[in-house]
């Protein structure tokens, strides 16, 4: 967030290919801000329609990672579920020092409130080394669901952990029921769109005379957001 708003003071455009903070979505706050991956409140939107649309769940826990990533990630995940009406019951943080604890406390949390399912977001190596942690606390395993981003979609997920980079048998105790959502690379209509859009643009050349920070309709091209 510092940085997009010097860079918008600045009037000096900025890309980021990993910051997911849907606060960032605000074009007039952020005019000089673009980024290549979507909000979290999109990824998250994906994933509570999952949830809500074709799994018939209607509350879940939330454990998230401590640093800007999980943090990014929760702030979109609470919006999106406030939106659909997901009940969020818990909500944790968690990072590699105090997994143990928190481990514990979610399980305190799910115990509470008869909900087995856990949505999850966090890079591979604090993911797996959590999702270690908490099922040798009682939670994961068979009767859970866990739920993670793309961040979690391939074996870095277990790699990350030397216990169950070593062990099957355990890997897969503690990775039953785990699920991710991951972005499809088929092209879609509104990549077609976003195309068609780019082509409209004028060229830049020695004798162009046009504002390349907005286009026809006044929009600054650095607030454009995926999320629209």
């Amino acid at each position: 967030l510092i940085a997009a708003q010097v860079a918008a003071a600045s009037e000096v455009p900025i890309i980021s290919p990993v910051s997911v903070t849907p606060t960032l979505s605000d074009g007039s706050a952020y005019p000089y801000f673009l980024r290549t991956t979507p909000s979290s409140q999109f990824t998250s939107t994906v994933m509570i329609d999952i949830l809500l649309g074709l799994w018939n769940y209607t509350s879940v826990a939330f454990v998230y990672s401590s640093d800007a990533f999980g943090s990014g990630h929760y702030a979109g995940f609470l919006l999106a579920a406030f939106d659909y009406g997901l009940n969020v019951v818990a909500h944790h943080t968690f990072s590699t020092d105090n997994s143990d604890l928190v481990a514990l406390d979610l399980r305190a949390s799910l115990l509470n409130s008869l909900v087995r399912v856990i949505v999850i977001f966090s890079q591979p190596t604090d993911g797996s080394h959590f999702l270690r942690t908490a099922y040798e606390n009682g939670v994961g395993g068979e009767g859970y669901l866990w739920f993670g981003p793309g961040t979690l979609v391939d074996s870095g997920l277990w790699e990350s952990d030397s216990e169950m980079a070593s062990n099957i048998a355990l890997r897969e105790r503690v990775l039953r029921g785990f699920f991710s959502v991951a972005p499809n690379v088929q092209q879609s209509a509104m990549y077609q769109g976003y195309l068609a859009r780019r082509k409209q643009l004028p060229p830049i050349g020695n004798d162009a005379s046009c504002n390349m920070a907005m286009d026809d309709d006044g929009n600054f091209l650095w607030a454009q957001d995926h999320d629209d």
